[in-house]
């Protein structure tokens, strides 16, 4: 799957690791939740930070 459509599959990268820690938990969701509405934190990439975002993090939750 490509879920940030930047044509790289996401088993070959660490998607929602905004921390750069090799893991994907609490602090990456405060990120992700405090750039909500805007794109900074886009995984799916349609462009805004929402819901299908927190459901991309939250299925790709622990170690990268």
């Amino acid at each position: 799957m490509d879920f940030n459509g930047n044509g790289l599959p996401d088993e070959c990268e660490c998607l929602g690791d905004f921390t750069a820690d090799g893991t994907i938990g609490f602090e990456d969701v405060l990120y992700l939740l405090s750039n909500w509405g805007g794109p900074n934190a886009d995984l799916n990439g349609n462009g805004t930070t929402d819901f299908e975002d927190l459901l991309v993090i939250l299925s790709v939750w622990g170690t990268c």
